[in-house]
């Protein structure tokens, strides 16, 4: 059982590329680390089928920390580390993820992952947002989206940030020992049809024996 979660930090930084009489675009880069600790647990393993039946009593869990070893000593591509970056070609859009990250890319059947989202303006101004959550998983026979359709606060004025919005992933019926998804998120401005932003992630899920 996960006893407490915590993002250690996300550190954004802007590079703001070359300027003349109008700045032109703007890079933007950010990493974070995640860190979880576990309590105690009882695991009881039941396979009939092997004549097993037996229960594990106070089994310690731990994440994959990358911390304890020094920085980076461990590949970057695991779950704990968040990274981000890009390049703001027009200036006059002015919209961008301040936040977003997949807190676990790789989960149990009976455990949950959380999509975490921030969205900044800069000097446009945005009403009506809407962020939506989609998963190749069409008919929902696998996953549950706690919020497909989620209204975010308005930009109504210049640097301003939506807050973090939190959409919960649980998975459902799995019926094989793993499956993969795609899930994407988009944010749609002004009741215009095409997304101003879109981020895709790669979930795997390992059915719960």
């Amino acid at each position: 059982e996960c006893l407490w979660y915590q993002e250690l930090g996300t550190l954004p930084l802007m590079v703001q590329a070359q300027e003349k009489k109008e700045r032109k675009g703007e890079f933007y880069f950010s990493w974070g680390y995640n860190k979880e600790w576990y309590t105690n647990s009882n695991v009881r393993v039941d396979q009939p089928s092997l004549s097993n039946n037996y229960t594990l009593k106070n089994v310690t869990s731990h994440d994959n920390v990358g911390w304890d070893k020094g920085i980076f000593n461990v590949p970057l591509s695991i779950p704990q580390y968040n990274y981000r970056i890009g390049y703001f070609f027009d200036k006059k859009k002015g919209l961008a993820f301040e936040k977003i990250e997949l807190t676990k890319s790789k989960i149990n059947s009976d455990k949950t992952t959380t999509i975490k989202v921030n969205v900044k303006n800069f000097k446009e101004k945005f009403e009506n947002l809407v962020l939506k959550t989609k998963t190749d998983d069409q008919t929902g026979q696998y996953l549950t989206v706690s919020a497909p359709v989620l209204n975010l606060p308005a930009l109504d004025f210049p640097n301003r940030n939506t807050g973090e919005q939190e959409i919960v992933i649980t998975p459902k019926n799995i019926p094989v020992t793993k499956m993969s998804f795609k899930i994407s998120i988009e944010v749609f401005a002004d009741n215009k049809e095409k997304p101003l932003l879109k981020k895709d992630f790669d979930l795997t899920v390992n059915k719960k024996t």
